[in-house]
């Protein structure tokens, strides 16, 4: 997907107050609480899985 978060939250949801800057491609659910609480990170993105191919690729 090209288009920002931004402008896929504002189509989709345009009722919803954003309460934070999101990043160009920042996930619309929020994984900050897992953050704080038990220093989660993300290891892999939907990007690496696209469906447009078979096999995981690398980042």
């Amino acid at each position: 997907m090209t288009r920002s978060s931004a402008s896929l939250a504002a189509e989709v949801f345009p009722n919803v107050t954003v309460t934070k800057e999101l990043g160009e491609h920042e996930t619309l659910l929020s994984i900050d609480k897992a953050r704080r609480l038990l220093g989660y990170e993300p290891e892999h993105t939907w990007r690496t899985y696209h469906s447009n191919r078979t096999t995981p690729t690398e980042d």
